[in-house]
């Protein structure tokens, strides 16, 4: 195995580890929106406060790692900065990882701070509408997507404008499949 094919193989593996991650928030949202009372309501924030870094582990090994693979890259399809499915990779990593601290996380935390003094019991209508929270589902679905969409654009190497637009479409097909949960459930699920 050459250490071009060792780097490859753990950058997959990074991006591997990162949607493990998503996986754990996405599934904890869910179960946030479904819970019956708020024990379950702070243990379910108190899992999405402590995955974010997560995501900052992630993105800088698939960030290192991949400079790496341009280094390494082979001469006869030789990578290079320039590449515009190269720079919308990055330039996608970044934005995501800037979303999901400025939106989820804070707004998250936000979340936590609202509810710090909110007696036991039932999860009222008022803290469904808060859960509910649209620019953290938006965010969250639209992050996941963007990055699925970088793995196409990372198979198929396609031009700047092409890398783009499955980046652009990521993000739309993000967005809509967050748009049924960003309105408060009625009662648990």
């Amino acid at each position: 195995m050459s250490t071009y094919e060792v780097v490859l193989s753990l950058h997959i593996l990074a991006a591997v580890f990162g949607f493990g991650v998503a996986g754990v928030a996405h599934s904890t949202m869910f179960r946030l929106r479904a819970a019956r009372d708020m024990g379950q309501v702070r243990g379910h924030l108190a899992v999405l406060d402590k995955v974010g870094p997560f995501f900052g582990i992630a993105a800088l090994l698939l960030i290192v790692l991949g400079a790496w693979l341009i280094q390494l890259s082979p001469s006869e399809e030789k990578f290079h900065w320039k590449d515009g499915w190269v720079l919308t990779a990055l330039i996608s990593l970044v934005i995501v990882e800037a979303i999901g601290g400025a939106v989820i996380g804070r707004r998250v935390k936000s979340i936590i701070g609202k509810l710090e003094g909110v007696p036991d019991g039932p999860v009222s209508a008022d803290i469904r509408a808060l859960l509910a929270d649209r620019p953290v589902w938006m965010a969250s679905h639209a992050t996941t997507a963007v990055i699925a969409s970088v793995v196409f654009v990372m198979v198929g190497k396609p031009s700047g404008v092409g890398a783009v637009v499955t980046v652009l479409i990521g993000a739309v097909v993000g967005i809509a499949s967050a748009l049924p949960f960003a309105k408060p459930v009625t009662a648990a699920a």
